[in-house]
């Protein structure tokens, strides 16, 4: 009898002790400290990126109304393209000796019920979003085509609208955005993020809180669209507001916010803002550093269809402590890019030249 309650009370102080540790765990990873920062002023552009290299794209690759461009592996560039067919336009990189197209709508394996809103890569091959299917597709890139490979549903019990900018942290963990109209309830439509697995219905967590404003449902979500990425590594995930708030926001992989940066002037001409001005978007991420777009001009000026010599964008690049590292000046409008560092280049291309791809050299700041 001895013997029993001696390894009973031994259970019992066992579980006690795990208890309490799980409880500091939490606890811990609940008030987990949040740096708040804010920056009165970005760094003035220490150069200015020029053009090393132009890529002409035949009548078939040509980026009629683009979507996202993406670095996959270091071989190939490929850009969503929003078009009916043939809306993935695919390059090898450095050298695009070759090039396609490729996509088509339909039902069968490896087709699409709509055009991918969403792209990403996995650790050695390419994600698109099917929004109607509500389905991930994955693929092999290969010098001629893509191969299908699998596919898994993502979505959410009580979701009545398409999810947007999924971005993949790990095989069993995406985020999305959330909020507004997206929200389950009323209850929780200020989270931004949701966390979700493929193929499991139910939403891992929410996260992120919208900037207090008046406004809810759609007209919140709208307002406050941003831009994401995560470390390649799975341990971080960045966004950035497109137009309503200066703000840079990195979070970690359980959706516990970092890092909270305000910018209050986002440029050294004008502290006066109007209603559309765009700020950033974010372009890359690698586990050293962030790549934004910096925009710095009103929708009007930006979208504009008439080429303006006197308008360009920039390129600015973050570590992921939320600081500033360097800001470069593009010597044309650059509206889309990505990066491989592997190859030291920047590919972008602008909105008034459908058939280039501009090289750049990716700056010296390892």
């Amino acid at each position: 009898m001895s013997i029993n309650i001696s390894f009973k009370n031994f259970i019992n102080r066992y579980y006690s002790v795990i208890i309490i540790a799980a409880f500091i765990i939490v606890s811990c990873d609940k008030f987990e400290q949040v740096h708040n920062k804010t920056i009165s002023k970005l760094p003035t552009p220490s150069d200015t990126l020029f053009v090393n290299n132009i890529h002409f794209l035949a009548d078939s690759t040509r980026i009629l109304n683009p979507l996202t461009a993406i670095n996959v592996n270091d071989r190939y560039l490929v850009v969503n393209d929003y078009i009916d067919h043939n809306f993935l336009k695919v390059f090898s990189i450095p050298d695009f000796d070759l090039s396609y197209s490729w996509g088509r709508q339909g039902r069968g394996p490896g087709e699409f019920m709509a055009i991918p809103t969403d792209l990403g890569t996995t650790e050695n091959n390419l994600f698109l979003f099917d929004p109607l299917s509500q389905t991930l597709k994955f693929f092999s890139v290969s010098d001629s085509s893509l191969k299908y490979i699998d596919e898994s549903d993502l979505n959410f019990d009580g979701q009545v609208t398409p999810l947007n900018r999924i971005h993949r942290i790990s095989n069993e963990l995406y985020f999305a955005d959330y909020g507004g109209d997206n929200a389950i309830s009323s209850a929780d439509e200020n989270f931004e993020h949701i966390a979700l697995q493929p193929e499991n219905t139910k939403p891992i967590f929410t996260f992120g809180n919208y900037p207090e404003s008046d406004l809810d449902g759609f007209e919140k979500y709208a307002k406050f669209i941003k831009t994401n990425w995560g470390k390649p590594d799975g341990t971080l995930f960045v966004t950035a507001y497109i137009s309503a708030d200066n703000r840079i926001k990195i979070y970690n992989a359980r959706g516990i916010l970092k890092h909270d940066v305000i910018i209050t002037n986002p440029n050294s001409e004008s502290n006066e803002v109007v209603d559309d001005y765009l700020y950033r978007t974010v372009k890359w991420a690698s586990d050293k550093h962030i790549y934004f777009l910096g925009l710095y001009g009103s929708q009007e000026m930006i979208y504009n269809p008439k080429f303006d010599s006197t308008y360009n964008t920039s390129l600015e690049i973050w570590d992921w402590e939320g600081n500033p590292i360097s800001v470069y000046s593009f010597d044309k409008p650059i509206i889309n890019f990505t990066v491989s560092e592997h190859l030291g280049k920047i590919y972008g291309y602008t909105l008034h030249s459908d058939d280039k791809v501009f090289e750049y050299s990716l700056p010296e700041i390892y």
